[in-house]
C-alpha cells in the first residue's frame, strides 16, 4: 500500500514527514526520526547526520508496518533505561469532502537502504580424518592335503591312460602285454630283463621259460592263492615289504655286476610288475586301492 500524502499541513517552518509524521523543518532534506530522504541532496546528508552509524532496525519494522498498513504512526525511541511505552494512536477523522484541487506531490526519491550487516561465516570445522583401520590379513585357506604317493605307493596309484579293466584271470595275459608296453613304472627293457633273468635262472624249472612267462606265471600264483580282498590287501601289503629290501640290498652292493647284484635286480623288477599288475586287478575287483580297507595301527 501507497505512503500516504502530505498536502497542505506544512505551515510556517514545519511540516510533517510523509513517512512518520512526525514535525520536520520545513528546509529539511531528510527526516531525522525515520531517515526518510525526501530530497535528493538528502542521502549525503543523512550519512553525515549518521556519521558511520546504522539505521536503527525498529526503522526497517516501521516501513514494513508502513507497507502493509499506510495508517501506521511513529515508531518512537525511548531510551533503554525508560520503560518501552507506545503513544497511543489519535483518531483519523477524513475530510467531509474531497479535496477541489490538490496538486499530486512528486514521488520522493529512493530511499537508500543499507542492507542489515551480514553475519560472517562461521568457522570452518576441521573434522579430523577418521583412518580407518585396515583389515586383517585374509587368511590363506591351505588346500587339503592328498596322500603323497611316494615311493612304493606310488604303484597304486593309475592315471590315465588306465589300463584294460581286468577282473577275470583269463584277461591277465593280455593286461601284462599292455603294462609292459604303456605302463609309466614297470620296467620294459625286455632284452635286458631277458639276459637278466638268463642269468639269475640258469638251472631248474624257471630256466626254460623267458622273463615274461615267468612273470605272468608268478602273477596267477599271486591271485589265486589270494582269491579274497582281504587276503589279496595283505599279500600286497608283504610284496610291497619284500620289494623294500631287494631295493636295499641292490642299493648297498659295492659292485653292481655280481650276482648278487643281479638277483636283487631282477627282483625289484618282477616285484615291480607284480605289485603293478595285481594293484590294477585289486582296482578293477574291488573299486579301491590297496591298503584303503585296512585299519590304521596306533602309533607308539
Amino acid at each position: 500500500m501507497a505512503l500516504r500524502l502530505f498536502g497542505g499541513q506544512g505551515i510556517g517552518k514545519q511540516r510533517a514527514c510523509p513517512a512518520c509524521e512526525q514535525k520536520i523543518a520545513t528546509e529539511a532534506t531528510f527526516c531525522p526520526f525515520c531517515y526518510m530522504v525526501i530530497r535528493p541532496e538528502g542521502a549525503a546528508d543523512l550519512r553525515e547526520h549518521l556519521q558511520g552509524g546504522r539505521i536503527p532496525s525498529d526503522v526497517y519494522l516501521l516501513r514494513k508496518l508502513q507497507l502493509e498498513d499506510g495508517n501506521t504512526g511513529p515508531v518512537v525511541r525511548e531510551p533503554a533505561a525508560a520503560p518501552i511505552a507506545l503513544p497511543p494512536a489519535a483518531p483519523l477523522v477524513p475530510p467531509s469532502s474531497p479535496p477541489t484541487r490538490c496538486e499530486a506531490a512528486p514521488p520522493p526519491p529512493a530511499v537508500p537502504v543499507t542492507p542489515p550487516p551480514q553475519e560472517a561465516d562461521p568457522p570452518q570445522l576441521s573434522i579430523p580424518t577418521v583412518v580407518e583401520p585396515a583389515p586383517p590379513p585374509s587368511r590363506t585357506i591351505m588346500p587339503i592335503r592328498t596322500p603323497q604317493w611316494k615311493g612304493i605307493f606310488s604303484f597304486f596309484k593309475f592315471e590315465p591312460p588306465f589300463p584294460p579293466a581286468t577282473a577275470s584271470l583269463d584277461d591277465l595275459a593280455a593286461l601284462l602285454a599292455w603294462m609292459l608296453e604303456r605302463d609309466p613304472l614297470i620296467p620294459n627293457n625286455l632284452e635286458r630283463l631277458e639276459a637278466l633273468h638268463a642269468g639269475v635262472f640258469r638251472e631248474g624249472p624257471a630256466a626254460g621259460l623267458g622273463y615274461e612267462q615267468h612273470l605272468q606265471v608268478l602273477i596267477l600264483d599271486d591271485l589265486l592263492l589270494h582269491p579274497t580282498q582281504e587276503s589279496l590287501d595283505e599279500h600286497l601289503t608283504q610284496l610291497s615289504a619284500i620289494y623294500r629290501r631287494a631295493a636295499a640290498t641292490y642299493h648297498a652292493a659295492t659292485d653292481k655286476e655280481g650276482p648278487e647284484a643281479s638277483a636283487a635286480l631282477w627282483q625289484m623288477s618282477s616285484l615291480a610288475s607284480r605289485l603293478r599288475v595285481e594293484a590294477w586287478v585289486y582296482r578293477s575287483r574291488y573299486d579301491a586301492r590297496p591298503g584303503a580297507s585296512r585299519p590304521r595301527r596306533p602309533r607308539p
